[in-house]
């Protein structure tokens, strides 16, 4: 057999490590120019916060990962990457050994292609999928992927974008939200953070919209952890879990057609 010339290891993020559903993120390619990476949602200017909002992972965490992984190759450390991380929400994966020379930027953008963006795509979507389902079902005929432009203050703009959008009289703004392990609170304190920054952007126009969480992750959790981490989202929020899709049904057609009528 030929010698092995590149070898390429895949990154994954598992929001939950009890419920085992990793998803990957990035994809590192070692060769005999040096190191290539590619991570979901970051590039030059670093990482684009809109573009991972669909991962409900903390921007801030995820360039702390990401710059760990430079930081690991640059200082020559990488087995210990792999060893180390196998228990963690973060990890990095042998993906194989390639044995003839190649464009390494090609191949590298051809397993970003084929084992990220495409797997990303399926994943990011099946739980919109589920809420709009449930949504069809209750009769609700909404708007998808609603932007509100919010200002942060020291001339910080960004575009915050909503799953779903529906109008009965108020403006309901929904998300979906797949809770995961250690960082289910800290999903939970970003979603009380964007809907707060939504409504100060839209109250010079008057009207205040209503938020809808629906909520992936919620089977499992005693009452007392649930309480504790959905606290920031109940703040703000009501709560759908979609985990008991028939109930949800009921709960989304009661609560948005009995709204329009008062």
């Amino acid at each position: 057999m030929a010698d092995r010339t590149a070898s390429w290891f895949l990154i994954q993020f598992t929001a939950d490590l009890a419920r085992r559903e990793p998803r990957n993120v990035g994809v590192v390619l070692e060769t005999p120019q040096g190191w290539l990476t590619r991570f979901v949602a970051h590039g030059p200017d670093g990482v684009d916060g809109r573009r991972l909002r669909r991962f409900r992972l903390p921007k801030n965490a995820y360039e702390e990962w990401v710059g760990y992984f430079h930081r690991n190759i640059d200082g020559g450390t990488w087995d210990r990457v792999l060893e180390t991380s196998k228990v963690r929400n973060f990890r990095a994966l042998r993906g194989g050994e390639i044995y003839e020379d190649r464009d390494w930027n090609v191949e590298l953008d051809r397993l970003f292609g084929e084992m990220v963006e495409t797997r990303d795509e399926e994943s990011s979507e099946g739980l919109k999928n589920r809420v709009k389902r449930i949504l069809t079902a209750a009769d609700v005929t909404s708007e998808e992927d609603y932007a509100v432009e919010v200002d942060y203050g020291d001339d910080h703009r960004s575009e915050v974008s909503w799953d779903f959008a529906y109008r009965n009289g108020s403006l309901w703004l929904m998300e979906g939200l797949r809770l995961g392990g250690a960082l289910a609170r800290t999903q939970a304190e970003a979603f009380y953070g964007r809907a707060k920054g939504t409504e100060k952007a839209m109250s010079a126009g008057g009207g205040l919209p209503k938020f809808v969480c629906f909520l992936d992750g919620v089977v499992g959790l005693s009452d007392d952890v649930a309480d504790r981490i959905l606290a920031p989202i109940d703040a703000v929020a009501h709560a759908v879990d979609v985990d008991d899709e028939e109930r949800a049904i009921e709960e989304v057609a009661a609560m948005f057609h009995r709204s329009s009528q008062n």
